[in-house]
């Protein structure tokens, strides 16, 4: 048997749902964004472009759950990284010149 207080606490139940796979997706979004301005922000301090504010650059590390320990360790990875993809490319071109004895 259903009782007025059921009928009234059913009632709240469904008014005050909230949509978490909603939220999951936007929390996700969020941060596919948030770490692709960190990835932009390493890019960028890398090769030594764009000059940020300090307050512009801590909201973005703190966004990515970095901090500026963790954000200077990934530049100098970052560097490494750009170094070794730059010489990678000039491989064929070192290849061609020694082929053709120059």
């Amino acid at each position: 048997m259903t009782t007025a207080d059921d009928k009234i606490n059913s009632n709240n139940e469904e008014k005050t749902m909230f949509d978490f796979e909603a939220l999951k997706v936007e929390e996700k979004n969020q941060f596919i964004k948030d770490d692709n301005e960190y990835q932009e922000l390493l890019r960028s301090i890398a090769k030594n472009e764009r000059k940020r504010s300090k307050q512009e650059v801590l909201r973005i590390i703190e966004r990515a759950d970095a901090d500026v320990t963790q954000l200077e360790a990934d530049v100098q990875w970052r560097q490494k990284r750009d170094k070794i993809i730059a010489e990678f490319k000039c491989v064929p071109e070192y290849r061609t010149k020694q082929e053709e004895g120059v």
